[in-house]
């Protein structure tokens, strides 16, 4: 696959005219939103313009107030969110997933249809997995997390639990065409579960949620549509009827406001703990048994629950356990919301000590089931190292899963 790649050139084949997009009836420009800046409260009103990378301009009652997208958290347009029903679902190299449905393909790129963004033709230089939704979060064979992108061949996982191993031919309305060896095979669709391709040369390893080096260094927002779909961003601009968005996938689009659920700020002055690698993870044993914690990333795991609502970022802690983090003075503060996960049964508790610099700034003793979510305000001026340390309570290892949801870590202006 990666010979044809390198021999057509997805530029040069008519590729940048992508999508077949959606009839807008509205105007983007006085688009009702919410703006959460990173430090101040969050504001409401019109939008005026807006612009990545730029500033956002709101009005409200007559008044203007200006946001630069670095001060930004994420910009909320719609809390609706739709049901996916797509059978499909696309994790592409940038970190982005899409849900549709599989139109078929070429040598060298998948075509989906998108209910929101219409048709879409995708390099396959673009994607990482193609696979059922029902698959997702899988942790076997051809996972995200089984080390997929180190491999050296294309691979398709089958419903009966068959792997084939070889270089994906083509892609059709019937199914998949790989090559092993010196023979061809159709697979079709119906008994796929997952497709894995190759990574190709220019992969840089993991930048943002795994996109190459150039798409992480350029990446300034990421999308999250109604039905849940996401797309990394280089830039966008407010232009009339539509927010034209610059995607990491090489090409403009055009996105209907209301198909858009929150525009997050990436690479400003705001980054997340449980995006960054922890220097030193420990657990704690009881009575010579441990219980494994486990991280939850951002389009990476089943969402953590507390208070009722789902979060796609943050730190579980099933058990007991020591994570550590080297800071390096780079942040101001951390803010997050503490608690135990819902779910978890009436007996669970814990203890809960998150230090600085070796220094213990919050102490949370009994951590119970059912109790409503701690914020977390910490001040990181100058701080070199952050721990976080999570005992068993009087009750020992029962039923106990601590979490830090949407833990953020705040740059300096």
């Amino acid at each position: 696959m990666q010979r044809l790649i390198r021999e057509h050139s997805w530029r040069s084949s008519g590729l940048g005219a992508l999508l077949a997009l959606c009839t807008v009836s509205s105007t983007a420009r006085g688009q009702p939103v919410t703006a959460y800046p990173i430090e101040d409260k969050a504001l409401k009103g019109a939008l005026v313009s807006f612009a990545i990378p730029g500033d956002v301009v709101l009005e409200h009652e007559g008044e203007k107030s200006t946001i630069s997208w670095n001060d930004l958290d994420r910009l909320a347009l719609n809390v609706r969110g739709e049901a996916v029903t797509e059978a499909w679902r696309l994790t592409l190299a940038d970190g982005g997933v899409l849900f549709g449905r599989i139109a078929g393909g070429s040598e060298i790129a998948v075509r989906v249809e998108h209910a929101i963004l219409g048709a879409l033709t995708i390099p396959f230089e673009q994607v990482q997995v193609i696979e059922r939704r029902s698959a997702a979060g899988e942790t076997g064979d051809g996972s995200r997390a089984s080390g997929s992108r180190d491999r050296v061949e294309d691979r398709l996982i089958l419903i009966n639990g068959d792997v084939l191993k070889g270089s994906i031919a083509r892609l059709t309305s019937e199914g998949v065409a790989i090559v092993s060896g010196e023979r061809e095979r159709l697979v079709a669709w119906g008994a796929i579960r997952r497709v894995i391709l190759a990574p190709m040369p220019s992969s840089a390893g993991p930048g943002v949620a795994g996109a190459t080096s150039r798409g992480a260094n350029e990446t300034k927002a990421q999308f999250q549509l109604v039905d849940g779909s996401t797309l990394a961003a280089r830039g966008a601009t407010l232009r009339g009827a539509s927010i034209q968005v610059d995607s990491g996938l090489g090409f403009v689009m055009a996105m209907p406001p209301d198909a858009i659920r929150t525009i997050e700020s990436v690479g400003g002055r705001r980054a997340w703990l449980s995006d960054m690698p922890a220097s030193d993870s420990r657990e704690i044993r009881y009575f010579d048994h441990s219980i494994p914690s486990d991280m939850a990333a951002f389009g990476r795991a089943e969402p953590i629950r507390l208070d009722g609502a789902a979060h796609g970022r943050g730190l579980r802690f099933a058990g007991a356990g020591k994570r550590s983090w080297k800071l390096q003075g780079q942040f101001v503060l951390l803010r997050a919301s503490l608690g135990m996960e819902d779910g978890t049964g009436p007996l669970a508790d814990a203890d809960v000590v998150i230090r600085v610099d070796g220094r213990p700034v919050i102490e949370h003793r009994g951590l119970r089931s059912g109790q409503p979510a701690r914020s977390v305000e910490i001040n990181l001026a100058g701080a070199n190292e952050l721990e976080i340390d999570v005992g068993f309570g009087r009750r020992g290892p029962v039923q106990d899963c601590v979490v830090l949801v949407n833990p953020a870590l705040i740059k300096r202006p």
